[in-house]
């Protein structure tokens, strides 16, 4: 379908595209060869099918593993086991890429309070999640969910197949951090219908049909839809913004858009119609541990709440550390002397007014419930392990944890 077609795929081709999307590792090539790929006329019902049959996992990538846990009890008992006797369970890339969608009409948008103390610890599993064994191998930690993963189960999956996708993967144990492939895809948090709604925009975008969106094609569709709303050429200014837009979609600088770039962009700009209780509902339970440990530095009094004193000490304290020109550091702020008019006063100024604009019922502190409302959507959009994808904002290093846990606050 092209910027003049009118003909819409039917419902079938469109759950058939989403499960060929998702079936496949993130490869720009395997991705290319997906998209023109002709989906077959033949209705195939995924509910219907059995991964246990072998003729169903003949054409899809697939590894057997030993179920090992009747040989871990009878171990305890001092018996051991022959492994040649141990049951084998085929596992297929469905298993792990396949996601559950809810339709629009599913979003709950009630009101959630999440409480600012939680004595619950939240763990990482103890076995890798694709192999479930333990076999004395690392295991590499999500940062967003407490799924575990050995790197040798991630590449016969299909992925961390490249040195840049490894590289990434060494992060899980820096304060960094990274997303398993399951929370770096920000499109699982979509519903059917924007799904669907993001793969025909990708088509329209796609003028020529070959699986990326160059930037002419970017810029053809905008300068479009800007003369069917205002009947006029878009601006210059406009123009760049549009371009500077597309640069930051762009991750891996090739100077085109393929599939995951724009689906992972433009599932953050859906996630900004949803309310602000649909996003919290969205959250995990680390990702929530890690709110409030940022919310605590604010929180000097332990009182669950942040004043505007509160806000300004901590972000002086903050920006403080880059006052000065040390060994090794950069100096970020060029000034000598604190006062009212200085750099440093004016950084200050607007993170603090960022911080108090989440006071809803304005009387004039942030609750817990109130920051952590007005972070969900940074918090989600942060999942990818390429650089962020949250809504474009002039003070988005602001909303995005600004203050780490590891800054030290006096």
């Amino acid at each position: 379908m092209g910027s003049g077609a009118s003909k819409r795929p039917n419902t079938t081709r469109k759950v058939q595209a989403v499960s060929a999307f998702q079936a496949i590792p993130k490869s720009p090539k395997e991705k290319d060869k997906i998209l023109n790929d002709e989906i077959t006329d033949t209705q195939i019902k995924l509910d219907d099918v059995n991964h246990d049959n072998e003729k169903s996992t003949d054409n899809r990538r697939s590894i057997t593993i030993n179920e090992t846990s009747n040989a871990w009890n009878a171990l305890k008992q001092g018996i051991i086991l022959n492994a040649n006797s141990l049951p084998k369970t085929t596992l297929t890339l469905d298993d792990f890429t396949k996601v559950i969608r809810r339709k629009a009409s599913e979003i709950k948008n009630d009101d959630l309070e999440i409480p600012y103390e939680s004595k619950e610890k939240v763990e990482s599993e103890e076995l890798c999640h694709i192999c479930a064994v333990y076999t004395g191998s690392e295991t590499y930690p999500c940062r967003i969910c407490p799924r575990v993963y050995h790197e040798s189960c991630l590449r016969k999956i299909g992925h961390c197949s490249s040195p840049e996708s490894s590289n990434l993967l060494q992060k899980a144990h820096e304060p960094i951090g990274w997303s398993c492939y399951k929370c770096d895809n920000l499109s699982s948090v979509l519903a059917e219908e924007e799904m669907f709604q993001l793969m025909e925009d990708f088509d329209i975008y796609d003028i020529d049909k070959d699986s990326t969106i160059s930037l002419d094609e970017f810029l053809k569709y905008k300068n479009e839809q800007y003369q069917k709303r205002f009947g006029c050429e878009m601006p210059f200014e406009d123009e760049e913004t549009e371009r500077r837009r597309f640069k930051i979609m762009d991750k891996n600088k090739t100077e085109t858009l393929d599939w995951w770039e724009f689906l992972n962009y433009e599932s953050t700009h859906i996630l900004t119609t949803r309310s602000k209780n649909a996003l919290v509902r969205l959250l995990t339970e680390r990702e929530i541990d890690e709110a409030r440990r940022t919310f605590r530095v604010f929180d000097r009094d332990g009182n669950g709440e942040i004043s505007e004193h509160e806000a300004k000490h901590a972000f002086t304290s903050w920006y403080s550390q880059f006052l000065h020109e040390t060994p090794g550091s950069l100096k970020i702020l060029d000034t000598d002397d604190v006062d009212d008019n200085s750099e440093f006063a004016v950084h200050v100024k607007e993170n603090t007014k960022l911080i108090m604009a989440a006071d809803t019922d304005k009387n004039g502190r942030v609750s817990w419930n109130e920051y952590l409302k007005d972070q969900a959507l940074y918090i989600i959009a942060s999942r990818p392990n390429s650089c962020s994808n949250a809504p474009e904002d002039d003070n988005l290093t602001t909303k995005n944890r600004t203050i780490s846990n590891d800054a030290k606050i006096v």
